[in-house]
């Protein structure tokens, strides 16, 4: 089947209080019964830019140890400056409260030790955004994984994003990390079957797409 696929929608990014640049705090909404989460996780103004080969190594093995704990599973993420980008497929808001919780305590000691910090690393309440369609799932999904480009990060083409996941995705285009044993990629595909379509909006990723700015078939 023949999908065109926008990405890059306002309603992709996360909605922040306009005095404080904090995502409000009020109750999420409910995550049961959607085809995905996805999340964005900002850090406090003053950390060092995460975008190094030396950070990439230490974040990669905090996805690596929990990437399927506490009935969260992680399909995708994007590490950009300031942020992140995940997708992940929860059972309901607690796993997702755990799993996030377990998640958020790894990077930020990881991100402490390897820029020789101590304190909070995140700025606030991560936002989570429930995927209730087979297109927001698509939209999503390249929209996070993507997310350099969307931001103008220069990226040789035909390659992927090596701060993305995006990179241990077989489809068939760009260099990429499939051949690196399952165990240890950084993310799963295990779960695909729960949630089908974020299996398949990861397929359907192809490496030079610009979120906002292109059309994607599938």
């Amino acid at each position: 089947m023949r999908q065109v696929l926008r990405s890059g929608r306002a309603d992709l990014a996360p909605k922040v209080s306009t005095a404080s640049g904090r995502v409000p705090h009020r109750k999420r909404p409910p995550v049961k019964d959607s085809l995905g989460v996805h999340v964005t996780w900002k850090l406090l103004p003053g950390v060092r830019s995460l975008r190094h080969k030396s950070v990439i190594e230490e974040l990669d093995k905090c996805f690596r140890a929990a990437k399927e704990r506490f009935d969260m599973c992680l399909f995708g993420y994007t590490v950009m400056d300031t942020h992140f980008h995940l997708i992940v497929g929860v059972r309901d808001s607690e796993a997702l409260r755990k799993g996030l919780q377990g998640l958020g305590i790894r990077l930020a000691k990881a991100i402490n030790r390897v820029f020789a910090r101590k304190g909070k690393v995140f700025r606030d309440r991560f936002f989570a955004r429930p995927l209730m369609t087979r297109s927001a799932a698509r939209h999503a999904v390249n929209y996070a994984l993507q997310n350099a480009r969307k931001h103008g990060v220069a990226i040789p083409a035909g390659e992927w994003d090596p701060y993305s996941s995006a990179r241990y995705i077989n489809t068939g285009r760009g260099t990429n990390f499939s051949h690196v044993e399952v165990a240890e990629r950084p993310v799963v595909l295990a779960c695909s079957f729960t949630w089908p379509w974020i299996y398949v909006a990861l397929k359907c990723l192809q490496p030079d797409f610009v979120p906002g700015r292109a059309v994607m078939t599938c």
